[in-house]
Formats: structure tokens, sequence, C-alpha cells
């Protein structure tokens, strides 16, 4: 073991210096962004000092003896860091960033003590393997607590996040509850349900840790979003996270949690622009119509058939022209300039309208008609 090789007196120098070692380990990895978010949690930033300490502990040990790198206790220690990360849904990057770290700052500092005891090649290249033999030592551990973990658990993990979601979509707020504390999910005030690829699945699942969780439904990705506070910046993270499919996002409202399968529903009748992220609240009048197809195919049937006795191409003018003139309460300046056609024409058109239509297009309840109708003949011929 490299150890042997380095002088005793080396323990007796660096044994002083540990709280000082760990205290700049600490804040080296406090500052970085893989775990910025983490240490303000009371459990990581135990879980970190302990890991510290062990590792800054054990390595004077080691000096001057032939000991394995890790003793038992410490290994199991070090496999359940890597486990841990499994549970939480998280990969292993984090973890060995922080390990990547604290060696750094152990060879460093180690390596000016030894120059003063024995500056010789020969010490320095065994400085070298022994920071670098416990450096392989912890990610190997952590990495078969993982692995592991993820081979053993991932199943029932996944079991109970499906049962969670069953919950959420049924209404049930005491299972809710329950399911949520096994799988370590607060339960937030609102929720928000996305839908987005089910290939996607896995950078979703790695950019909600923390703000969500997902899962395959029927072929797509359902992601579940704490909708509390911060609902805009998780539809971002997760819209980055997901590269070119995050055009493919839908975000139903926000919601109470055991209303969520109003939010699904809504999510997924929202249509896919190709456009960016699209939330359901801004297309309301379409979801009525998409969500009763049958209903919105006899509407725009019944509601636009006056137009079905023009030539076609005067019917695509008018038609555009009746929905500029309904969006817009008739206001003829706002008309001509959305459809870049004159105010006279504007008038033109709407008295061929009036001839159509007659004074069907002064009732309320047939101008409500006509609007959502040509919301759906919009989406129809999209379609």
């Amino acid at each position: 073991m490299p150890w042997g090789r380095l002088p005793q007196e080396l323990a007796a120098t660096i044994a002083p210096e540990v709280d000082r070692l760990q205290a700049d380990i600490l804040r080296l990895i406090d500052s970085g962004p893989e775990w910025a978010q983490r240490v303000g949690d009371a459990k990581v930033r135990a879980d970190l000092g302990r890991a510290t300490r062990t590792v800054l502990v054990r390595f004077v040990r080691l000096i001057g003896t032939t000991e394995p790198p890790l003793t038992a206790p410490e290994r199991a220690q070090f496999r359940e860091l890597g486990a841990g990360e499994a549970r939480e849904g998280r990969g292993l990057e984090d973890l060995l960033a922080a390990y990547r770290i604290g060696t750094r700052v152990l060879y460093t500092e180690v390596a000016r003590a030894l120059a003063d005891l024995d500056p010789s090649p020969e010490a320095q290249l065994a400085l070298g393997e022994a920071v670098f033999t416990l450096s392989d030592a912890l990610q190997s551990e952590s990495t078969e607590g993982y692995a592991h973990e993820v081979t053993t658990h991932a199943g029932e993990r996944e079991r109970r996040l499906r049962r969670l979601a069953d919950a959420l979509f049924a209404g049930d707020e005491d299972a809710i509850r329950a399911v949520a504390h096994q799988v370590g999910w607060t339960v937030p005030a609102e929720v928000a349900v996305a839908i987005l690829p089910a290939e996607r699945i896995t950078q979703a699942r790695a950019a909600l840790v923390g703000q969500g969780f997902v899962l395959e439904r029927e072929d797509v990705a359902v992601a579940v979003l704490d909708a509390t506070s911060a609902l805009p910046h998780a539809v971002h993270h997760l819209a980055q996270a997901l590269d070119g499919a995050g055009a493919a996002l839908r975000i139903g409202p926000s919601v109470p949690p055991t209303d969520a399968r109003r939010s699904l529903v809504c999510a997924l009748l929202a249509p896919e622009t190709g456009e960016g992220p699209v939330h359901a609240v801004d297309q309301l009048p379409l979801l009525l119509t998409r969500g009763a197809p049958e209903v919105a195919e006899t509407l725009r049937e019944l509601a636009l058939e006056p137009l079905g006795s023009v030539r076609p191409a005067q019917r695509e003018r008018l038609t555009a022209t009746l929905a500029s003139w309904l969006r817009h309460w008739g206001q003829r300046q706002q008309v001509a300039a959305e459809l870049s056609i004159h105010p006279q024409t504007v008038a033109y058109r709407v008295n061929q309208l009036r001839v159509l239509f007659g004074d069907a297009l002064d009732d309320p309840q047939t101008r409500l008609e006509l609007q959502l109708a040509l919301v759906s003949h919009e989406a129809h011929g999209s379609d």
C-alpha cells in the first residue's frame, strides 16, 4: 500500500489540520453549482460533514501503514451515500464532483506538508498513489451502492409513484398523503400536470428532482409539478432539459392535488404547436371543442352552414372576416389591420355576412356559437 511509503511524521503534521481542511472542502462544495441548491438541507449538510470527516481522519490513520483504504463500516457509509442519490432520483455526478473537490484539497495540502519532511520524487509519487487509491475506493463503494439501490428498489419506487398518480387522478386525499409519504414527496398546495414525449422521460426525471415527479402513462410521460409558487421556473427548467422536445410540452392548469385529473385532461387536450410549451389555460375554447369532437363538428356544420352557399375562395375570405369581426367586436379599423385590408373592404364583407346570416349576427347566443365553431374550424383545418 502506498501509505506505507509515507513518513510517519506526516500524520502528526496533518492531524491538527483536519478541521481546517474539512471546512475548506465544505466551502468549495457549497460554492459549486452541483450542490448550490442542496446544501441548505440539514440531512445533506450532515452527510457531507460525516463523509469529509471520515475521509480526512482515515487518510491520517493510514499514513505509514499497509491497511486497506476503508474499513467495513466506512465502506458501508459510502455505499449508502450512493444509494441515497439513487433513492432521490439523482445521478452520481454531484456526489463524484464532491469527491473530486475533496481529493484536490487533500492532495494539495498534504503535498505541501510532505515537501518539508521528504521532498524526494518517490515520496510525492507515494502521496499521489495514496490519495487516488482512497478516491477510487470512495467512488467504487458509492457506485456499487447506487447500482444496488437502482436494481433492487427502482421497480418498487416506480410502482409507488404509479399508485401516487392514481390517487391524485382519483382525487383520493387520504391515499395521496399515504403514498406520498412512502416515496418522500411533500404534497404541495397546488399541482400542475405536464405532458411530454415518453422517450424524454429520463431527462425529465433528472430535471424535476425536488420539483415533482414523472412517470410513463398511456404512451406519454406525465409529470406532476409543484405549482405552489414557482411553476414558470419549473416549466422553463424542464423545457431546457428536454432540449428540442421542449416545444412538445403541454401544461395543465394549477389545481389542488385532489383535482389533479382536471389538470391532466386539460394538458392532454392542449394542442402541440411546436412553438414552445403550451399552457392549456391559454387555449380553453379550443379545449372545449377538442374535448367533445362530435359536438364540435355538429356545431361547426350548423353554425357555419350559411357560408356553404358561396364559392370556396369567397367562403375562405368571409370566414376569416367573420372570425376577426367577432374577435374585435365589430371594430372595423382593428379588423382591417388584422386582415391587412382596407376598412371599406371590411364593411363590404360584413354586409355580405349580414345577407347570409341575417339578424342572427346580433344575437348573443348565435355569436357565442359562431366563435366556438370558428375555433373548431381553425383547429380542424390545422389538423
